[in-house]
């Protein structure tokens, strides 16, 4: 596996060679790819925190269901 240091040091070489045009382009690439990936991230620590709480909801209904047939049966 290509370390990251040697793979920053080929994509600098390769970079260097490129006209301005090319360069401010694949900078406004660069720039989405990481708002995306920015955004997925928030996304998905949203996902973690929102299958918590449905867990948790979970939880809360099943002892609500237990709770209401325990106080029934002890009413009958």
């Amino acid at each position: 596996m290509i370390e990251f240091e040697e793979l920053k040091e080929k994509w600098e070489l390769t970079v260097d060679k490129l006209p301005v045009s090319e360069l401010i382009e694949i900078l406004e690439q660069v720039r989405m790819e990481s708002t995306r990936i920015h955004n997925l991230s928030e996304h998905l620590e949203e996902k973690k925190a929102l299958f918590h709480r449905k867990s948790y909801l979970q939880y809360q209904a099943a002892y609500l269901e237990e709770l209401i047939e325990r106080k029934e049966a002890g009413r009958c």
